[in-house]
C-alpha cells in the first residue's frame, strides 16, 4: 500500500494537466493511469511465491512482518548452547572433592547427577544421563525436584531408590551420611552451576576453586554435585560446536552485521566460543530474564535486532526482537515465540532466508517500477496522444500479466541450474 501511495501525487498532477491539454474526459482517463494499484493483488501472490520457495528449503515463515524487518536487521545474537553448539555437550571428565572420597567416587558423583538431571531435556541435563548411560550406571529414583532456571535443580534421592554405583555398592551411601555411615529418609542433593552451589551456601573448596577458573580458561563448563550443605564432586563438560556457524558468521560479516553471542553460560566458555568464531560481544553469566533486557539495550542503540535461540530461556529475547528466528526441536517456547523457524535445524539457513528476502524485495520492486512505468506511457498518451479508456485498460491489462510473470519469478535457483 505505500508503494500505491507514492503514486497518488504525480497521478493527481497528471488529472489536472488533462484537464487543462484535453478536457474533463481526458482528466478522468489520466486517474484511470494509475496501474500500481495491481500491486494489491500481485504483492500477495509474490508473498504466496516467497512463502512456497521458503517451505520447499526448509524454511517455515509464521509472521509476514519479518520479512519486512529482516531486510532492515543489522545486528544478529545468537544464544549459545543449542543454537551456536549442537543441543548436547559432552561429559569430559568427572572431578571429586568430598572428604571421603570413599563415599563418593566419580561413578557416585556421576549417578548422584544423573538421578537430579534425567527427567530435564536442557542439552547439558542431556549430556550427563548420555554420561552414566555409557557406562552403564543405573540412577536412583528421586523426589521433591525444584529447578531454578539459569542456576540449577535440587532433589531428594529417596531411601528406596533403584539403582546403584558402577562398582555394585548399595544405595545406602546415596541414602546415608556424607561419612557413608546409614541414615534414614532421603538424601538432599543439588546440581548446577557455581553460583548456584554460592547460593546455596555450599562451600567450594580452593582446589575446586582453580579447577573452575581453568575450564574457564579452556572454555569449559564446571557443574557441580552437592549432598545435603557437602559439595562432592563436579562434572566437566566441553561444548560441540556446530560445523556451520563460521561459514555463517563470516557471511553476515560480509554483509556488515554485528554479531553477538548472549549465554547464561560461564564467561570462559562464552568468551572461547565468541573469539573462535570471531563475534564482535558477547554476554555471558546472563539469566533468562536478563536476555531480553540485553536485547532492549541494543534496539535502545538504534539497531535492527534478528534473535536466534532455541530454549525456553529464550522465549522473552525473541518476543522482544525486531526478529526472531529458532531451530528445529527446540523446545516449543521457542518455536511457538519465533517468528521464523529453520526447519533443517542448519544455521545456513539464514543465508538462504536473507537471500529469499532480498530476492523478495527486489522481486516487489521491480513490479512496482514496471507499473509506475506502464503508468506514465498511458498517461502520456492520453495527454498528448488523445488515447481512450480501451488504451488505458489494455495497458493496465499487459501490466497484470507482466506483474503475474514477475511475482512468480523463483527466487532461488534450482539445484541442477
Amino acid at each position: 500500500m505505500q508503494m500505491i501511495d507514492r503514486a497518488t501525487v504525480p497521478l493527481l498532477i497528471g488529472s489536472g494537466l488533462g484537464l487543462i491539454l484535453v478536457g474533463p474526459v481526458g482528466a478522468i482517463a489520466v486517474l484511470g493511469c494509475n496501474h500500481t494499484i495491481g500491486m494489491i493483488g500481485l504483492t500477495p501472490l509474490t508473498l504466496l511465491n516467497f512463502l512456497n520457495e521458503s517451505s520447499r528449503v526448509g524454511i517455515l515463515v509464521k509472521d509476514g512482518d519479518a520479512l519486512e524487518k529482516l531486510h532492515e536487521v543489522d545486528t544478529f545474537v545468537f544464544d549459545k548452547t543449542g543454537t551456536l553448539t549442537v543441543d548436547q555437550p559432552h561429559v569430559v571428565a568427572i572431578h571429586t572433592c568430598s572428604a571421603n572420597p570413599e563415599a563418593y567416587p566419580e561413578a557416585e558423583v556421576l549417578r548422584l547427577a544423573a538421578a537430579a538431571e534425567h527427567r530435564q531435556t536442557h542439552p547439558i541435563a542431556q549430556a550427563i544421563v548420555a554420561a552414566a548411560a555409557e557406562r552403564r550406571i543405573e540412577v536412583p529414583q528421586i523426589a521433591d525436584a525444584h529447578y531454578d532456571v539459569g542456576y540449577g535443580i535440587t532433589v531428594r534421592v529417596a531411601v528406596d531408590g533403584t539403582g546403584g554405583s558402577a562398582d555394585g555398592s548399595a544405595d545406602g551411601v546415596v541414602d546415608g551420611a556424607a561419612d557413608g555411615s546409614a541414615g534414614g529418609g532421603s538424601r538432599l542433593v543439588r546440581v548446577g552451576s557455581s553460583r548456584f552451589v554460592e547460593m546455596e551456601g555450599i562451600g567450594v573448596p580452593d582446589a575446586m576453586q582453580a579447577l573452575h577458573e581453568t575450564c574457564q580458561a579452556q572454555g569449559h563448563s564446571l557443574v557441580f554435585v552437592a549432598v545435603e550443605e557437602q559439595l562432592v564432586g563436579a562434572l566437566e563438560c566441553e561444548a560441540t560446536g556446530r560445523a556451520e556457524p563460521r561459514r555463517v558468521v563470516d557471511e553476515l560479516h560480509s554483509r556488515g552485521m554485528k554479531l553477538y553471542i548472549i549465554s547464561g553460560d560461564q564467561e570462559g566458555p562464552t568468551r572461547a566460543l565468541a573469539h573462535d568464531l570471531g563475534m564482535d560481544g558477547y554476554f555471558a553469566n546472563t539469566l533468562p530474564e536478563h536476555k531480553a533486557d540485553l536485547v532492549e539495550k541494543l534496539k535502545a542503540e538504534g539497531r535492527k535486532v534478528c534473535f536466534v535461540g532455541d530454549g525456553i530461556n529464550d522465549a522473552i529475547a525473541l518476543k522482544k526482537a525486531d526478529v526472531s528466528v529458532s531451530l528445529r526441536g527446540a523446545t516449543t517456547a521457542a518455536t511457538d515465540t519465533a517468528q521464523v523457524v529453520l526447519m533443517d535445524a542448519d544455521l545456513g539457513q539464514i543465508l538462504t532466508l536473507l537471500e529469499l528476502v532480498e530476492r523478495l524485495q527486489n522481486n516487489l520492486n521491480l513490479n512496482f517500477n514496471v507499473a509506475m512505468g506502464l503508468s506514465m506511457v498511458s498517461a502520456t498518451g492520453v495527454l498528448f496522444f488523445h488515447a481512450g479508456f480501451a488504451v488505458v485498460e489494455a495497458v493496465f491489462a499487459g501490466q497484470l500479466v507482466a506483474g503475474v510473470g514477475i511475482a512468480s519469478m523463483p527466487l532461488l535457483k534450482s539445484k541442477d541450474d
